[in-house]
């Protein structure tokens, strides 16, 4: 039996993976939460005693570590914002790198020693795969793989570092292209878009979930071995426009250019190795089909 520690379990991916994890019945999984964590965007099935709330401190992480006992942590905490202002950054480094180091900090101070997933953005490798951020949002992900393969070093973690792309499937709150094009399809209303040659790397959800269970069981050995990719489908936007133009039966309203994107973009998603085993189930006609109903 695992005992497992969720960050991020609020996300649409950390309340997939949440759901998947309880529904074994041979694991205590367990959830770091804060104040401004949303309940209704948890998964159903935790004990309400395996919500460990953090309020900032070395110390609210020492009870956590010292009450689970995990050993396996998947670190999904994360804070996107597409801009920096000096209203978000304390946010976004918080809980994109600070976090993730004082937790990192605990488990040095108690020895435990266990499997710890971190999830990534392809948007950390904007140059040719190079190690190379694409904005502060990347760059505070890379600081923390940084940090975290230097722990792991140290104290002896197993670390595997998964590189997600996007993601869709039934229940999507996020505001994310798919969540936006279904509820203009179901009001009616034009769909605005970026640029028609931009091209979008996309898995369902279930794939994705798979790919993070998956990966508990590999053994990774050094840090140059132990980054994958979680990469599905690759569209133009206007072919995948075309696609649901196929399965809906009908025409669109595309607004070509209404969604404006910064002169820095990404057109050609950088793609590495995938994780050993993982192949997705779900082909993204067939998931579209039942998404989109």
């Amino acid at each position: 039996m695992e005992n497992i520690l969720i960050t991020g379990a609020s996300s649409f991916l950390g309340n997939r993976l949440s759901k998947a994890l309880l529904s074994t019945k041979t694991n205590q999984v367990h959830a770091i939460i804060r104040d401004q964590t949303l309940e209704r965007r948890l998964a159903d099935g935790f004990l309400k005693s395996n919500f460990h709330a953090y309020d900032g401190t070395l110390n609210s992480l020492r009870k956590t570590i010292d009450h689970v006992q995990p050993t396996l942590i998947y670190n999904l905490s994360s804070l996107y914002m597409r801009d920096t202002s000096s209203e978000n950054i304390e946010a976004m480094v918080e809980s994109n790198f600070l976090f993730g180091l004082k937790l990192l900090e605990v488990l040095k101070e108690k020895n435990i020693k266990c499997n710890f997933i971190n999830f990534g953005t392809y948007s950390q490798y904007f140059s040719e795969g190079d190690n190379y951020s694409f904005n502060m949002y990347s760059g505070l992900k890379n600081s923390f793989t940084e940090a975290l393969n230097l722990y792991s070093e140290d104290i002896g973690l197993n670390n595997t570092n998964l590189i997600l792309y996007d993601s869709y499937g039934p229940g999507d709150w996020r505001p994310k292209l798919l969540p936006l094009v279904r509820q203009a399809i179901l009001q009616n209303n034009r769909i605005s878009l970026s640029e028609p040659d931009i091209i979008i790397d996309i898995t369902h959800i279930d794939d994705v979930v798979n790919a993070c269970i998956l990966a508990k069981e590999k053994q990774i050995l050094t840090a140059s071995e132990n980054v994958f990719c979680v990469s599905g489908e690759r569209y133009k936007i206007s072919q995948l426009m075309e696609l649901i133009e196929k399965i809906v039966g009908k025409k669109l309203v595309l607004k070509w250019g209404e969604y404006s994107l910064p002169d820095k973009k990404i057109k050609d998603p950088w793609i590495g190795n995938k994780l050993p085993g993982w192949t997705r189930k779900i082909d993204l006609e067939e998931g579209l089909r039942s998404y989109l109903q």
